[in-house]
């Protein structure tokens, strides 16, 4: 589920594949299932439509949003649900959520540390150890790729999008998007239409972009 470090290890040998996308694919099945545990993770989808989602590209976002309610209908067919315990989440999970909760909010680690009832410094050094970055570059990164998606999907103006996305200024904006993906938001556009554009590169610890389970923008 989004917000939660996952991990995975097989046992013996055998065929697998990790997909990762953004709740807002699905999101009836998002709403149905967020207050939701599954007792077993891991399940054996068809192989036919295993392969039709690999071969997927995300243009025609009709089709792949269909594939991917199959593919959520066989995980909630394969396994039984419990409701999710009510435990205290890690810090860095919480902070997550008050990053997709907020985005487009001024958001400033001193602010979240006093809100959770941290120390900043104390939750600075767990971000840098879970994730691999600082706050600062977690966030830039999550408002980044959200804004990539916007740009993609919406023909608003550029300076909209930068408010949506949590910066008051362009030229802030202009900053983080290139500082990350090495374009302009301009240039990322074009490119896009172009359908030349690719995922942003992955993080230090793996992470690539992020999934938006936070705020609803069209």
């Amino acid at each position: 589920m989004p917000g939660t470090i996952h991990s995975f290890r097989c046992l013996s040998a055998g065929e697998s594949f990790y997909l990762c996308f953004a709740p807002e694919w699905v999101p009836a099945f998002w709403e149905g299932s967020r207050a939701l545990h599954p007792d077993r993770p891991v399940f054996t989808p068809d192989p036919a439509l295993a392969r039709q989602l690999l071969a997927a590209d995300g243009r025609d976002r009709l089709h792949t949003k269909g594939l991917l309610y199959l593919l959520c209908a066989e995980f909630r067919n394969q396994t039984s649900w419990q409701p999710a315990p009510k435990r205290q989440l890690e810090p860095v999970c919480r902070l997550m959520e008050q990053v997709q909760a907020g985005f487009d909010q001024p958001l400033t680690l001193e602010g979240l540390a006093r809100t959770m009832g941290y120390e900043p410094h104390y939750l600075s050094r767990l971000v840098r150890q879970r994730l691999g970055v600082t706050f600062t570059e977690y966030l830039n990164r999550y408002r980044v790729a959200l804004s990539c998606q916007m740009l993609r999907e919406r023909d608003w103006p550029i300076t909209r999008i930068a408010g949506q996305c949590g910066y008051g200024s362009l030229r802030n904006f202009n900053k983080a998007f290139k500082a990350i993906t090495g374009l302009t938001p301009r240039q990322y556009r074009q490119q896009a239409a172009a359908g030349k554009t690719t995922p942003l590169p992955p993080q230090k610890n793996g992470l690539g972009a992020p999934s938006f389970p936070g705020k609803t923008l069209y």
